[in-house]
C-alpha cells in the first residue's frame, strides 16, 4: 500500500503538492465516514479519500489561509513609529506596575531600563538628595551580595574579593551601584503612585 500511494502521489500531477499531514487528515476523515461509507482499508479507498479531501471546501479554505499567512511573512514589517514605541513601553509599564501591586518581583535589568526611559522622558524627576539616598541603598545591597564572607569555595571567595575591592574603591559611582539605584528608584516611584492613588496613564502624561 505504501508503494502504491508513493507512486500515486508522484505520478498524478495534481496530487504532488499534497503533504503527509494532509494524507493523515484525509485517512482520518475517510475512516470517520465523512467521504461516504467505509467498507475496509485498501489503496483505492485511500486514494478516493485523498481526492475527496483535495476537492473539499475545508482544504481550499485552509490553502487560502496558508497562502495569506505566507504572504504576510514575506511582507516586511514597517518599523514602529515613535508613538507606537511609546505606547508599547507604557503597556509594558502597566504590566510591571500590576506585578508590583501583586507582589511579583521585577528583574533589576528591566527596572533599570524602565527608570532610564522615564527619567529621560522627565516623567521621573528625583532631586539629588533622593538620588544619593537610592545610591546609598544600592551600595549597601551590593556590598552584602559581594561580601567574600558569603563565599562557599576558595575560587568564589577570590572572585567576590576582587568585586568587593572594586566596589569599595568606587563606592556610589560604581556602574553596578548606579544601575541598582535606578532599579530601586522605579520601585520607589511605584510606591509613590500607590500612595497617591495615581495611575500609570496619569503619571506618564504629566510631570510627577
Amino acid at each position: 500500500m505504501q508503494i502504491y500511494l508513493a507512486d500515486f502521489l508522484t505520478t498524478e500531477k495534481i496530487y504532488q503538492n499534497v503533504g503527509i499531514d494532509e494524507i493523515v487528515i484525509a485517512i482520518k476523515r475517510g475512516a470517520d465516514r465523512q467521504y461516504g461509507e467505509f467498507f475496509g482499508m485498501n489503496p483505492a479507498t485511500i486514494t478516493g479519500w485523498i481526492k475527496a479531501y483535495m476537492e473539499s471546501e475545508a482544504r481550499k479554505a485552509g490553502k487560502i489561509a496558508q497562502m495569506q499567512l505566507d504572504a504576510a511573512k514575506e511582507t516586511p514589517k514597517a518599523n514602529p513609529t515613535p508613538q507606537e514605541q511609546w505606547d508599547n513601553f507604557v503597556a509594558r509599564l502597566k504590566e510591571l506596575y500590576s506585578n508590583y501591586l501583586s507582589g511579583i518581583n521585577i528583574q533589576v535589568s528591566e527596572a533599570t531600563f524602565v527608570f532610564k526611559v522615564l527619567h529621560r522622558s522627565k516623567v521621573i524627576n528625583f532631586d539629588e538628595a533622593r538620588r544619593n539616598k537610592l545610591k546609598a541603598q544600592a551600595l549597601m545591597q551590593i556590598k552584602k551580595e559581594t561580601d567574600p564572607k558569603n563565599a562557599l569555595t576558595r575560587d568564589e571567595r577570590l572572585k567576590l574579593s576582587n568585586k568587593y575591592e572594586l566596589l569599595i574603591a568606587k563606592a556610589q559611582e560604581d556602574p553596578a551601584v548606579i544601575s541598582r539605584a535606578m532599579a530601586l528608584g522605579l520601585i520607589e516611584w511605584f510606591d509613590d503612585l500607590k500612595e497617591f492613588g495615581t495611575s500609570i496613564e496619569e503619571a506618564v502624561n504629566e510631570e510627577f
